[in-house]
Formats: structure tokens, C-alpha cells, sequence
């Protein structure tokens, strides 16, 4: 789940997904992690927009959640120590 290319509210026609080999995700929240041999190979995830519930599978799974990294961190490793902590600021 990943591309280079990102605009808020912008996303990768599903038709398009399978032929460039990677797709962008937006609006969606991760419900359930899919792991095989300890390692991540997708998500169930509720689309914020349509309203319904995907299984996405994987070769690559980057978690780009910004401040909430640790909260899918924790769906893998429950024990996993947290890594953020997130503070008010502002960004150049």
C-alpha cells in the first residue's frame, strides 16, 4: 500500500491498483492486520468514504499513520513499547 504520488482526498481508481502493483489508500482505517510467519501481509480496513469493509493483501505494508503508528503497531506486538509521543507543534 503505498505510491508516490499523494493529494488529500485523492485515490488510485481500484482498477488501476492492480496493474501499477502498489495502491494508495486514503480514508481508511486499519480494523485487523494480516499476519502470516510473523510478518504483516495486508489489513482488513473500513473505507471511510464508501462505507465498507476490504481485505487488502500484500507483498509490502509501510505504516505511514503518522501519530497513530503505535496504535497499529500495538495490533501486531500488544507488548510493543511505544515509539511516539505526540506533542502540538507546527510543520515547514
Amino acid at each position: 500500500m503505498m505510491a508516490s504520488l499523494m493529494m488529500p482526498g485523492w485515490r488510485q481508481p481500484r482498477s488501476n491498483c492492480r496493474s501499477l502493483q502498489r495502491c494508495l489508500v486514503n480514508y481508511m482505517e486499519v480494523e485487523e492486520l494480516l499476519v502470516e510467519n510473523k510478518k504483516v501481509k495486508g489489513a482488513v480496513v473500513y473505507d471511510h468514504l464508501s462505507k465498507e469493509t476490504l481485505t487488502i493483501r500484500a507483498h509490502s505494508v509501510i505504516n505511514a499513520t503518522g501519530v497513530f503508528a503505535d496504535a497499529v503497531i500495538n495490533m501486531d506486538n500488544p507488548d510493543a513499547e511505544t515509539l511516539l509521543t505526540p506533542s502540538q507543534g507546527c510543520m515547514l
